[in-house]
């Protein structure tokens, strides 16, 4: 595991950028294709658990 030090300024900029990120991916995606639909889906599984960990903080 990892462990970042990071102040409350990084962690705004985090979450309005990965909540933007994830309106992209719900708006456009990465194709139509198998592949672009399970990035997406990893993607957005990926964003959501990090953004729990972010609004914890």
């Amino acid at each position: 595991m990892m462990l970042l030090e990071i102040d409350s300024n990084e962690l705004a900029t985090l979450r309005v950028a990965l909540s933007h990120f994830s309106e992209y991916l719900k708006e456009d995606g990465l194709g139509e294709d198998d592949h672009g639909k399970e990035m997406v889906r990893l993607y957005q599984q990926n964003i959501n658990s990090l953004l729990k960990k972010i609004i914890q903080k």
